[in-house]
């Protein structure tokens, strides 16, 4: 295989992202190092980098000829990988609950001073429906006081005594007696409309504030709980029915297994990437400094045989290309031993 120049740029760019991957690969192992000591995170990094840089390492020496090296390597690099991927588990899977967790207190929070609001808006309306009700039945309450009210009353109640000090309760005292109570109704409905006044406008201040609280409170919205919300819709085979709180938890920590697992492939993937032009090399010096058995009337091979790197090959070109000059070659192809006799008796 030739590496052409047109190429090159991408197996560079490639290169630049295995290590961007596994810096940030190495930076996941770490914090969740760090999390147990600062001895677990360097030892947590050095694996990582482990994972991404072995088995480059074993391809070469398998590719150069050193194949129980390179074997040896590989067999070391699949408990290193599977480490690595492990500790990308224990943050992303812990990084994306502690967030969910996070919004589902949050969302709590926001959701009873949603429900405050909404009692407290309730109560209001009940309270003015009370009172235009009352004004509706009782036309005169909105223009009366209580106090006006209990003045007449005790006027009545003076009157009444009196009619009953000077020969009984007569027709003129029922009459006031009857008026007595009319006023007392009508006290009653005027003392029920500043109630209901009151309360009105205590719900209101309520109203307001918690309105103002609410605007105030975080809605808890994450990235991760949506996501995992959404994925835990399709594992209950509903995308109406909102989910249970075990298949939010149990999407979200496949995302996190699903994450770390990528991130690790990306960094060994890219990293191989990007030094394959290099193991082309490698294997291209390697099959020219070998000892290789040749035919006996084949001719020696020169440095001027020796092909040139797979990093220089030029595109093809539309002009002329002088013809190769042309190389003797001495060996007998397709023809085994005892042909070579009998040609031999025969001359």
């Amino acid at each position: 295989m030739h590496v052409t120049e047109g190429i090159k740029p991408y197996f560079k760019l490639a290169a630049a992202l295995g290590v961007g991957a596994m810096i940030l690969d190495t930076w996941l192992s770490g914090r969740f190092g760090w999390s147990i000591s600062l001895d677990m995170a360097a030892i947590f990094g050095l694996i990582s980098i482990a994972s991404g840089l072995l088995l480059v390492i074993a391809a070469y020496f398998w590719r150069t000829g050193h194949q129980a090296v390179g074997k040896i390597l590989a067999a070391a690099w699949l408990p290193i990988f599977a480490f690595n991927v492990m500790s990308n588990m224990g943050v992303a899977t812990s990084n994306r609950m502690s967030d969910v967790q996070k919004a589902s207190v949050q969302q709590a929070k926001h959701d009873g001073a949603q429900d405050s609001v909404k009692e407290a808006a309730t109560n209001l309306k009940l309270w003015q429906t009370q009172l235009q009700k009352l004004k509706t039945d009782n036309a005169w309450v909105a223009s009366v006081t209580a106090d006006s009210l209990r003045s007449q009353l005790a006027e009545k109640q003076a009157a009444a005594d009196r009619e009953a000090r000077r020969g009984g309760c007569g027709r003129i005292c029922e009459s006031i007696k009857a008026e007595v109570v009319s006023l007392q109704a009508r006290i009653g409905a005027v003392e029920q409309r500043d109630d209901l006044s009151k309360r009105i406008e205590a719900t209101q201040r309520l109203v307001d504030n918690n309105r103002a609280k609410l605007a105030s409170t975080d809605a808890g919205i994450s990235a991760a709980m949506n996501q995992s919300t959404f994925f835990g819709k399709m594992m209950s085979a509903s995308l109406y029915a909102s989910p249970s709180m075990e298949d939010i938890q149990a999407a979200n920590e496949g995302m996190g297994v699903f994450t770390a697992l990528v991130l690790a492939i990306a960094s060994l993937v890219l990293t191989y990437v990007g030094a394959y032009p290099a193991l082309l090399d490698a294997v291209r010096d390697y099959k020219w400094r070998r000892d290789e058995p040749v035919s006996a009337l084949a001719p020696r091979r020169t440095e001027d045989d020796k092909p040139a790197s797979t990093h220089l090959v030029p595109a093809p070109t539309m002009g002329f290309v002088p013809p190769a000059p042309h190389r003797p070659d001495y060996t007998v192809r397709g023809t085994t031993i005892a042909d070579l006799r009998a040609l031999a008796g025969r001359a």
